[in-house]
């Protein structure tokens, strides 16, 4: 900050006048300015000058632009001393051609390494969003079906959301409005926007839509104004085509159990359990085997691994886990990236041997995940669990620098299939696979 005059970039903001730009010929008075007044250095202000208004910070050509922000909002009609009060007595607009300069400052950004980059325990959605919560959204069309969204949510409890430990909870998103309204401009549009927001929004691992079925606000033309689709992560209901207010809940609530990657049982005919589910990190890891663990009487056989490029002290503290709540655990490629795999399995395999865990007893590393899926099938009994955790409803593996295509439930199936010699789907290949 100059004597009498400060930059946007100063703050707190302090002195008669504030210069927006650099380039800049005017400043703005932050108060009225008497004549006399000291500006900056050198400059006395020759009139008196309004709050808010404009003061020459130097001499001024007639017919030279005026700049404020660095954006020529006018001409100079007259010659303008410096200090003198800039106004519609001696400014006059006139057309120009501009010229937008677009990008003119840009200079080229050095990224630092990628390892040495600020990171987060996100959550990756298929469609490359980034969230930071993992929740069910329900979402009401109109008001007359905001009752059963409401009821649909809190169906949801604490004790039974603890059968989905990486769930952190079901919203009802309602209204008041959908019907009563005109079917198309501003209102609808508006309406049909912020409910497309919440249903796509990334921190919605699912959403379900119940619409009544004689609304303004028709859930068709609101799937097709907004670009949505039914798929994994997005269902829709109708009340009136589903049986009515009881039965669209009960069928809302049947929907939002069988979340896609959430403790999704596989099932092709095995005399034991076989689950995928997203755990990822040690707190998700540790909700996740201690609800497997209600589900059997039998032992808990783990899959997972640790990412790359990623908080390195949770690898230890998930194999820490897993040693203490499985049975077995088998560690392998999650995510590796640029990281040797070999180097975060060895890292690992210390934390499981740190609390007991017998390499070759009670835990393995396998570096391929197709091969660890299917080893980990091999060592089930009737009775027992498997989980496969990490991925999820995700669906690629990075090594390297390169996606390839992986998605924990194909390959499940497709171990599950080759055990029992049934029909399935292929295996996905990795860069580890032989």
């Amino acid at each position: 900050m100059d004597d009498g005059v400060i930059t946007i970039k100063d703050k707190p903001a302090a002195g008669p006048v504030i210069r927006l730009h650099d380039s800049d010929n005017v400043l703005i008075a932050r108060a009225d300015i008497a004549i006399g007044a000291k500006l900056e250095g050198g400059l006395t202000a020759k009139s008196q000058v309004p709050a808010g208004h404009k003061i020459a910070a130097r001499a001024i050509k007639k017919g030279e632009p005026i700049l404020k922000y660095a954006v020529t909002i006018g001409f100079a009609s007259a010659d303008i001393p410096a200090g003198t009060y800039v106004h519609s007595h001696n400014l006059e607009f006139r057309e120009f051609d501009r010229d937008y300069a677009y990008a003119r400052d840009y200079k080229p950004v050095d990224m630092i390494p990628e390892a040495q980059r600020a990171s987060f325990m996100g959550i990756v959605r298929a469609n490359g969003q980034v969230a930071t919560r993992n929740y069910l959204g329900v979402l009401s069309t109109v008001n007359c079906s905001a009752t059963v969204a409401h009821r649909i949510a809190e169906y949801f409890t604490p004790e039974r959301l603890a059968e989905y430990p990486n769930i952190d909870g079901v919203c009802a998103f309602a209204h008041g409005t959908g019907c009563g309204m005109e079917m198309t401009g501003e209102p609808m549009d508006l309406l049909r926007r912020t409910m497309a927001g919440y249903a796509k929004h990334a921190n919605l691992a699912g959403a379900l839509i119940v619409g009544l079925g004689c609304e303004r606000n028709q859930l068709k033309g609101l799937m097709k104004e907004e670009n949505l689709e039914v798929s994994d992560r997005l269902k829709t209901f109708i009340m009136q085509e589903s049986g009515g207010t009881r039965k669209t809940i009960e069928a809302g609530i049947a929907a939002l159990r069988g979340v896609p990657g959430r403790m999704e049982a596989i099932e092709l005919g095995q005399d034991f359990t076989a689950v995928v589910d997203f755990a990822h990190t040690p707190n998700a890891l540790k909700a996740a085997l201690e609800a497997g663990r209600q589900l059997t009487d039998g032992k808990v056989i783990t899959v997972f691994g640790s990412a790359g490029l990623r908080d390195k002290a949770k690898r230890r503290m998930m194999a820490e886990l897993a040693a203490e709540l499985a049975d077995r655990s088998v560690l392998t490629a999650e995510d590796p990236r640029t990281e040797s795999l070999d180097n975060i399995l060895e890292e690992m395999a210390a934390g499981a041997k740190s609390k007991g865990g017998k390499e070759g007893e009670t835990f393995w590393r396998v570096p391929d995940r197709g091969t660890a899926i299917s080893f980990a099938l091999l060592q089930a009994k009737p009775g027992d669990l498997v989980l496969v955790l990490g991925k999820g409803h995700e669906q690629s593996m990075c090594f390297g620098e390169t996606e390839y295509p992986w998605d924990d439930r194909v390959a499940l199936r497709a171990a599950l299939a080759e055990l029992l010699g049934v029909e399935g789907p292929t295996m996905p290949k990795l860069p580890t696979s032989g």
